[in-house]
């Protein structure tokens, strides 16, 4: 009978679930949409996001129905710093907050400026946000009749784990770094923060090593997801470091995952002495190791809203239409439709087209929105590349679909650009680190044995003068609009 492992992907816009085997070959995927999430504080029924996990579930096994196959274990790889505040058995007190939201963001500005945000920084290795689970408690506070009923406070991941049948309340290093709650340097919740905001560590789960055997499936579990009551749960890991896992990424790759937004992934196997500004350090999911993470506001929404503008379909339309325009093209595309995502962090910064004269035509501002993309994801780079050495980019989503937009990165970056063949990355993140826990092995250990197929090997041409010229303009375009001085670097 053939073994396979479960894995879960609880996305923010899709719950995804894969059977995938020992070499990290997916033999069966479905997936759902997740459940609408409220704009402004980001709520949504944590309930019924659970009912959306069993559905997607229930699908994957249904369509297996004839096979056989024995189910070994079930991981996670979750949204990250999405939080649940639970009563003494568990339960949710109120809607879970996903990290999306916003509106706490006047209130977490308040408690960073309180606290320090030097300070916040030193100890978490996170730049200020209202991303993080700090953020949200620190709006939580605000209302104290909701904070007051919580005994518990988790991520998804963790509340997830429980449904599916841990007795305890546990995460891993890898969520427990991302929520602004955790001191990165001891590896260990923060006192400092948790106390600031009149909270206690108790009220946090135990934290242990992704990978680690944490319960089994309960029988009426087993009922509602068609998973083997008794299936071994192996605590997961956060999205990012699952889908850099899952991409073959080791120290010395960057890892570029590309969707709506974008981040740029460092595995690292020592933690920094120092974390860049505007860059996140975070654990890694192979135990004692770490991340170092940036960020782009915006990515494939740069692509949506251009081809819908310039009246072509999705972003193969958009393509299409670039690839008539010359390469020696001098429009400039600073890509913040959202603001500026790292080093600067800067919510103000608004996309722009310029160079533009009486020659500029339509495929020219198709192939500027490829550019941009390009310039900003170098520049990323090598505010990156000053503190820790790169050798190659992998690119996995959105932007690993593009024929264009590798090829620019490559001539600009330098690197050798890597396309893997596989593109659910985080599922086989997720995937590799059951394979870990079941096994009890290094997860590491378990990633060199998997099969990582190349789609493409991108190296950079031997003429890049037409694009470095255009980086140069692009760089003092973003200057003179937004001096270094006067950006949020933080």
């Amino acid at each position: 009978m053939k073994s396979y492992v479960c894995a879960i992907d609880l996305g923010t816009t899709a719950i995804k679930a894969a059977l995938v085997d020992k070499h990290g070959r997916i033999i069966a995927l479905t997936s759902h949409p997740s459940p609408r999430v409220s704009p402004g504080d980001g709520s949504f029924n944590p309930d019924a996001y659970f009912r959306r996990v069993c559905k997607t579930l229930r699908g994957l096994l249904a369509g297996m129905s004839g096979h056989a196959f024995r189910v070994e274990a079930v991981s996670i790889s979750s949204q990250r710093s999405t939080t649940l505040l639970l009563d003494s058995r568990s339960r949710p007190v109120s809607p879970a907050l996903s990290w999306q939201g916003i509106d706490c963001a006047a209130a977490a500005n308040i408690f960073y400026c309180k606290f320090g945000t030097e300070r916040f920084q030193k100890i978490t290795g996170l730049p200020p946000s209202p991303i993080y689970s700090a953020a949200k408690i620190a709006h939580l506070a605000t209302c104290p009749d909701r904070l007051s009923k919580a005994v518990r406070i988790v991520t998804l991941h963790d509340w997830i784990l429980t449904c599916l049948g841990v007795p305890e309340l546990l995460t891993d290093h890898s969520n427990a770094s991302a929520t602004g709650l955790y001191d990165i340097r001891r590896r260990v919740w923060s006192n400092d923060i948790i106390n600031s905001l009149g909270l206690d560590a108790k009220m946090m789960p135990e934290i242990v090593p992704a990978g680690t055997p944490a319960g089994r499936v309960s029988a009426e579990t087993a009922k509602q997801t068609g998973l083997p009551e008794g299936t071994p749960i192996i605590t997961g890991a956060g999205d990012q470091q699952c889908a850099a896992m899952g991409a073959g990424g080791m120290e010395g790759d960057c890892i570029l995952s590309s969707g709506t937004s974008a981040a740029l992934m460092l595995p690292l196997s020592k933690r920094p002495s120092r974390s860049p500004r505007g860059f996140l350090l975070l654990a890694h999911a192979p135990h004692k190791q770490y991340m170092l993470e940036g960020f782009m506001s915006t990515f494939g929404s740069c692509v949506v809203w251009a081809a819908k503008s310039l009246k072509v379909r999705g972003a193969v339309g958009l393509e299409k239409l670039a690839l008539i325009s010359t390469p020696d093209s001098k429009i400039i595309f600073l890509p913040f439709l959202a603001g500026s995502g790292s080093p600067d962090h800067n919510p103000s910064a608004r996309g722009i087209f310029a160079g533009l004269d009486l020659t500029a035509s339509v495929s020219g501002l198709a192939r500027a929105v490829f550019t941009g993309l390009a310039c900003e994801t170098n520049r990323i780079m090598d505010s990156l590349r000053k503190n820790v050495p790169v050798k190659r980019l992998i690119i996995v989503g959105g932007g690993a679909g593009s024929s264009l937009f590798p090829e620019l990165v490559a001539d600009l970056s330098g690197l050798s650009v890597i396309i893997p063949e596989k593109t659910e990355t985080a599922l086989l993140g997720a995937a590799a680190l059951a394979w870990a826990g079941i096994h009890n092995k290094d997860i590491e250990a378990i990633l060199r044995k998997n099969v990582y197929e190349t789609s493409r090997n991108i190296i950079p041409s031997n003429d890049t003068r037409n694009i470095k010229a255009l980086y140069s303009e692009y760089l003092k375009t973003l200057s003179a609009l937004y001096p270094p001085s006067e950006r949020k670097i933080i």
